[in-house]
């Protein structure tokens, strides 16, 4: 199973096609902040190093908890 979806004990987080293809062009064009009302988007980009605007909410930073295991 790849990184993003799954490992020996469960999925850690599902990731669309979409937000992965947002998050590799915004790499790709030197981004360091990312503007987007999409949790899952932006728990994403934090794990790629970018700053988030706005602020990631609950359900987001339970994302990100899942995504840093």
């Amino acid at each position: 199973m790849g990184p993003w979806t799954g490992s020996c004990c469960g999925p850690k987080a599902t990731l669309g096609t979409f937000d992965l293809a947002l998050l590799a062009s915004a790499k790709l064009a030197g981004a360091t902040r990312l503007l987007s009302f999409d949790q899952t988007l932006k728990a994403l980009a934090l794990t790629e190093g970018l700053e988030v605007i706005p602020d990631l909410d609950e359900t987001g930073k339970s994302l990100l908890s899942r995504l840093k295991r």
